[in-house]
């Protein structure tokens, strides 16, 4: 795994951008999702073994195959351990995301998806199968996102083709808004979309590109489209066609995308090609700011030398001695240091 990422998610402390630090009242934090809706035994097993231990990738992933292959826990249970161990790493979401120093959101993402796509090679021996994760996926995806969205990407990473199906309809707009916390599922889908897509998938993609409105489900969307080759076409259709000035951060994650598939001169070429046709005096700005390097790693949230808090809309975060608290709708979560 990537020693510089998780390196800077143990000192979670140095964490920007969120209000000033109190003690969390501990009757809150205990009915947090992690410690109010997941049994307290499944909570120890997975805080046995040293944190430090999860971010070795052999660890991690021979872990992830034991406990698969354990018929002492249901399918339910394994996801929600599964989900426990990836907050060891600081990869588990529900409303905030840590981009690590001199990141931006889509080289944040790829790293992740290249820890993932190690993570799917190691579960190849596990010998299980995709279909009781599918179904929790489905049938949890109105009552309880967390749930149902890392049973998803846990069968994505069991065997993805098997899994790609069922992205076909999950990955479908109105199915991702149907969705309990609609932001975490479609944060999960784009993810499991990053590891395996088709022509229908990124079909759903593109579409979705054009309906989704807010900041952070435009550059998850962005993110799984690029994490493969697709077409860099579309990127210009998204930059033109955007219209609302509050989503700067997703106009920055496309031009994020461009620097990291074109030549340099290319990406210039295309910036000051796409500047010059703009009406949008904002849009303009953030190219011109693109352009003269004024962003840290191409990406206004980044900072040079402390983990950036990235929360989505509508999400609140609380900065506390010992962690973060997350409020996400009717939904609360404590992410420990």
């Amino acid at each position: 795994m990537h020693k510089l990422y998780f390196t800077s998610l143990l000192s979670v402390l140095t964490l920007i951008g969120v209000s000033q630090v109190r003690l969390c009242n501990k009757d809150v934090i205990g009915k947090t999702y992690s410690y109010g809706s997941i049994y307290g035994s499944l909570k120890g097993l997975v805080d046995k073994p040293s944190k430090e231990n999860y971010f070795n990738d052999e660890f991690f992933n021979d872990l992830l195959v034991k406990l698969l292959q354990d018929k002492k826990f249901s399918e339910k249970e394994k996801v929600q351990m599964f989900y426990l161990m990836q907050k060891k790493i600081g990869y588990a979401f529900a409303g905030a995301s840590y981009l690590p120093p001199e990141q931006n959101y889509f080289a944040s993402h790829q790293g992740k998806v290249y820890t993932y796509q190690k993570m799917s090679v190691s579960l190849k021996s596990a010998g299980v199968s995709p279909s009781p994760y599918l179904k929790i996926a489905e049938t949890y995806r109105t009552s309880d996102a967390i749930l149902s969205a890392n049973a998803l990407l846990l069968a994505t990473l069991i065997n993805p083709d098997s899994a790609l199906k069922k992205l076909h309809t999950l990955s479908k707009d109105h199915v991702i808004k149907e969705a309990k916390n609609a932001n975490i599922f479609n944060h999960y889908v784009c993810m499991s979309a990053s590891l395996v897509q088709d022509s229908i998938v990124v079909k759903n993609l593109v579409k979705n590109l054009g309906s989704f409105t807010v900041n952070e489900w435009i550059e998850d969307d962005l993110c799984a489209l690029y994490a493969k080759s697709n077409p860099l076409s579309l990127l210009k259709t998204y930059l033109m066609s955007e219209k609302n000035e509050k989503n700067g951060l997703a106009i920055q994650t496309a031009l994020d995308v461009i620097i990291e598939k074109a030549p340099k001169a290319s990406f210039e070429n295309t910036v000051k090609s796409l500047r010059s046709i703009m009406s949008e005096k904002w849009k303009k700005d953030i190219l011109g700011n693109m352009l003269d390097n004024k962003y840290q790693a191409n990406y206004s949230l980044c900072n040079p030398k402390k983990v950036v808090t990235k929360v989505w809309d509508g999400v609140t975060v609380q900065s506390c001695p010992d962690g973060l608290l997350i409020t996400n709708s009717a939904l609360t979560e404590f992410d420990e240091n």
